[in-house]
C-alpha cells in the first residue's frame, strides 16, 4: 500500500493522499504502463505541483487538498496512516536528552484524536482536524417558536 522505507515528507503525503482519494482506474482491457495519471488525480497533482512551483507551503496545500471530496474510499487504517504520519512530521517531540518531564505535544494531538473518534466522528474528520484545525458542527439549536415570533417582530 504505502511505502515505508522512504524518507517522509509532507509532500509524500500529499501525494500518497490524492492517490488514496482519486484513484485512477484501468479497464480490465488495459495493457499499457501503469505508471500513469489522468482525469481528476492528474488535475489534483498538477494542482499541487503548481502551488508548490508558486511558494505556498506544503500544510498550506494539504489543507486545499482537504476541501476536495474524495472519489476513492479511503480505508480508517489509511487516515490513521496519514494522521500519524503528519503529527510526527509537524508537531514538535519532547526531547529526551533535554528535559524528560517536557510535554509531547504529539501526545496532546493523539488525545485529541481519540476524543474525536469516541464522539462518533470518523477517521476523515479526525485528519481533517489535525490538518485544518477544525471539526463540523453536529448540534441542533432548538429555539421556542413563541420566543423567535416575539424577537424578531417588527414594530
Amino acid at each position: 500500500m504505502l511505502d515505508y522505507e522512504r524518507e517522509d515528507s509532507i509532500d509524500r503525503i500529499i501525494f500518497d493522499y490524492i492517490n488514496q482519494a482519486f484513484p485512477v482506474t484501468f479497464g480490465p482491457n488495459y495493457r499499457g504502463p501503469r505508471n500513469v495519471t489522468f482525469g481528476k488525480n492528474k488535475e489534483m497533482k498538477d494542482l499541487a505541483y503548481k502551488l508548490r512551483r508558486n511558494g505556498i507551503q506544503s500544510e498550506e496545500v494539504l489543507k486545499l487538498l482537504l476541501s476536495d471530496r474524495p472519489f476513492g474510499e479511503i480505508s480508517d487504517d489509511t487516515y490513521v496512516d496519514f494522521i500519524y504520519r503528519y503529527i510526527n512530521l509537524v508537531v514538535p517531540g519532547r526531547d529526551e536528552e533535554v528535559y524528560s518531564e517536557q510535554i509531547d505535544f504529539r501526545d496532546m494531538y493523539f488525545e485529541k484524536v481519540n476524543e474525536i473518534v469516541s464522539k462518533g466522528y470518523g477517521m476523515d474528520v479526525a485528519f481533517k482536524y489535525v490538518v485544518r484545525g477544525e471539526i463540523p458542527i453536529k448540534s441542533i439549536v432548538i429555539v421556542n417558536p413563541k420566543q423567535y415570533v416575539k424577537t424578531n417582530k417588527k414594530s
